[in-house]
């Protein structure tokens, strides 16, 4: 059982670095793999390829983020969707690369102590921003927001990642595959699923997350973004399963499972109703070897695991 326990806390442990880094990596992690393919050939009479031109300029400009983004949104009606869906990824790929650079503008020291002399729980950038009487963090602040990121906190440090709420202002604008993908990351990104190696949402928003990550990618197999939304179904699954490093599924002493996931489990199985999918089915076959175990680690349990959703 301790050998059990140990491989548990070692997958939760890895589980919460790929979260972290797929968070903080924004959309891309390998340019080659995710990179946009070609648009279907536009007819559309509002092709703009003086506009499409321009916005892949200011991509390119030190510091162009925010003009980029705001440019894309100012000429919607310019473009079609197909466009526009290429150029927000684009976008989001610009956001990733970059992401590293601006996150080096926070980590001196004197900024992370001035961000912490005003930050309060639930602070955001634009709180920030209209909190600090400092020109220089303020600026940072402004640009960081407006390129795409938003502000976390976590073992005593405080950090950026994509923002993907940022690409809703696009939405009506995109493919159905592209806007089914973003809602996805925005979802991680709106509230991420773990901080400092413990989980940080409810039991029934990991299950509706999987879900939601497992649908996209039966509903849309050859989808480009397919890498990254099958990243964060495997995270979402194994802890589901198995749970987080510092949010065990089932305590070390009385092998009983923790109460919340139990009623956030069943929360989760009762809203998602009929969906079909390998992981709710899963998830519903669990609960019921649970309760027929009264809801401990037993070796019935964890012979279904490994049948099921091996590590």
């Amino acid at each position: 059982m301790m050998n059990t326990i140990r491989t548990v806390r070692t997958t939760a442990i890895a589980a919460c670095a790929l979260l972290m880094l797929a968070s903080s990596a924004g959309a891309v992690t390998a340019a080659a793999a995710t990179a946009p393919s070609p648009a279907p050939a536009a007819t559309d009479s509002r092709m703009n390829a003086g506009v499409i031109a321009k916005f892949e300029e200011l991509l390119e400009q030190k510091g162009g983020l925010p003009q980029a983004s705001a440019y894309l949104y100012a000429n919607l009606d310019r473009l079609t969707i197909a466009q526009t869906t290429n150029m927000a990824l684009h976008l989001e790929e610009a956001i990733s690369k970059q992401l590293n650079v601006t996150q080096l503008r926070f980590e001196p020291a004197a900024m992370q102590e001035a961000i912490g002399a005003i930050y309060k729980n639930g602070d955001t950038l634009s709180s920030l921003i209209a909190k600090t009487k400092d020109a220089k963090l303020k600026a940072l602040l402004t640009q960081t927001r407006n390129s795409g990121y938003k502000l976390e906190t976590g073992e005593g440090m405080y950090y950026i990642v994509a923002n993907y709420a940022t690409f809703n202002k696009y939405s009506a604008r995109l493919t159905n595959e592209i806007r089914d993908y973003f809602k996805v990351r925005a979802a991680e990104s709106d509230a991420r699923t773990m901080n400092d190696g413990a989980l940080a949402i409810g039991y029934d928003q990991l299950a509706e997350r999987a879900a939601a990550a497992e649908q996209f990618l039966k509903q849309y197999p050859k989808s480009i973004r397919t890498a990254q939304v099958s990243g964060l179904f495997n995270i979402y699954n194994v802890i589901t399963f198995y749970g987080a490093n510092n949010t065990p599924l089932f305590d070390d002493d009385t092998k009983a499972m923790r109460e919340a996931a139990k009623t956030g489990y069943a929360k989760a199985l009762e809203s998602l109703g009929s969906a079909d999918g390998e992981y709710v089915d899963n998830l519903s076959a669990f609960m019921d070897v649970l309760k027929d175990h009264d809801y401990k680690l037993t070796k019935e349990v964890e012979q279904f695991r490994a049948a099921n959703v091996p590590i």
